[in-house]
């Protein structure tokens, strides 16, 4: 069951391109396989913004304050941590190796429902392949970004990108890189 889980939300997050379609997954798979609802919050600055939520999901000013000592300490905070376990959710830092991107927030549907300690690993799992999929998605816009203020988009711009002239003057034949006839002479 849990690797049937971890799979389908490996592939949708795969598939997924737009961060907001990232975040609609993660949403809706926290929701399926845990029973729960969630909230996808991703760091702004120093602040945390509310980017994705279940339907009715509203987050009241304590819980942004245990989302954001989640986000500040990186690790796990409200209910069933060590760290405001009373709270009415539990928040999960979306960790990459260039930081902490974000907070996934799980709430009960039922408040006398818990975790199992296979559950909480598995949470943990989803909330490392979100924050895999969000960072990916943020590094492309920014790639984006970046081509348009240097005055990229043009379909010569990107074929450099892929085929850049040096390789051209090298005779490599990139249609059969890895074929004997790879390599060619080049005329002059």
């Amino acid at each position: 069951m849990q690797a049937i889980a971890l799979y389908e939300l490996s592939r949708d997050l795969a598939s997924a391109s737009e961060l907001d379609e990232i975040l609609r997954i993660v949403v809706r798979h926290v929701g399926g396989t845990f029973g729960r609802e969630a909230a996808i919050l991703l760091a702004a600055g120093e602040t945390l913004q509310l980017r994705a939520a279940s339907p009715g999901l509203v987050l009241s000013e304590k819980e942004m304050a245990v989302a954001a000592l989640a986000l500040g300490a990186g690790q796990p905070t409200g209910r069933g941590t060590a760290t405001m376990a009373g709270a009415a959710m539990r928040f999960m830092p979306l960790k990459t190796v260039r930081g902490v991107v974000g907070v996934l927030g799980v709430k009960p549907v039922d408040p006398g429902d818990s975790l199992s300690q296979e559950q909480r690993r598995l949470l943990e799992v989803f909330a490392s392949q979100s924050a895999l999929a969000i960072e990916r998605a943020e590094l492309a816009e920014q790639a984006r970004q970046a081509q348009v203020a240097c005055g990229g988009g043009t379909a010569g711009r990107a074929a450099e990108l892929r085929f850049p002239r040096s390789a051209h003057a090298t005779g490599f034949d990139h249609r059969h890189p890895l074929q004997p006839g790879g390599r060619r002479r080049v005329r002059r």
